[in-house]
């Protein structure tokens, strides 16, 4: 069983134009940091998006809707490092402090909490002076980019206080998503479409191929 509206249809046609636009730009050699970071997160919307569709198709919609919220987020980042590109070194940052804080209590248990942390912090100082020669114009400011910041960096905060508190409520096992009465239905498939098209949209930037990529757009700012 399909679900037949036009939102889902343009999910679909996004999906396979990002799918074909990341096939496109298989072996070819990356520029540096900030094109890997960007194509890597438009795969990964491609790959939460092409699960949501086959659970759509089943159909087990609420199974889908779990799906939403990741390409929300990655799209707040995508968004966020296009429109202030030095935001890049806070998501760096971010992640390596939560890999600490991820590694530590096991290690420090073992016994192996300093020697981790002298290693990890020699690849950090090594990606830091990467980083600096290739963005020497960039502020590198050592604190965390939230989602919220994300979001409002790039222009879409509206996203963050609808489409993203909504579906944290699934991500989170709230009582009313658990219990199937938070009814999102008419929003979801238009809301994958916009961060899918956000993911071909920055493919297309980084030399992937995407040739109906304005007939796209065209269809997804004048869905009903």
């Amino acid at each position: 069983m399909e679900t037949a509206n036009a939102a889902f249809d343009l999910l679909c046609d996004l999906q396979s134009a990002l799918n074909a636009a990341l096939i496109f730009l298989e072996g070819k050699e990356r520029k540096g940091i900030m094109d890997g970071f960007l194509v890597f997160s438009s795969a990964h919307i491609n790959r939460a998006a092409a699960g949501y569709i086959f659970l759509r198709r089943v159909p087990l919609l609420e199974a889908s809707k779990l799906l939403v919220r990741p390409c929300i987020e990655t799209m707040f980042r995508i968004h966020a490092v296009r429109s202030k590109p030095d935001l890049l070194y806070r998501i760096a940052y971010g992640e390596h402090r939560q890999d600490l804080n991820l590694v530590r209590p096991a290690a420090t248990k073992t016994g192996e909490w300093a020697k981790y942390e002298a290693e990890d912090e020699k690849v950090w100082k090594d990606f830091q002076q990467a980083y600096a020669v290739q963005f020497p114009g960039h502020s590198m400011e050592d604190k965390k980019l939230k989602a919220e910041e994300a979001a409002r960096a790039g222009g879409i905060e509206g996203y963050y206080d609808c489409a993203y508190r909504l579906y944290c409520q699934f991500t989170h096992g709230a009582l009313r998503a658990a219990t199937k009465s938070l009814r999102t239905d008419h929003l979801d498939d238009r809301t994958m479409a916009a961060c899918v098209f956000c993911g071909l949209d920055t493919v297309a930037e980084n030399g992937g191929s995407a040739p109906d990529l304005a007939t796209l757009q065209s269809r997804l700012f004048t869905l009903p």
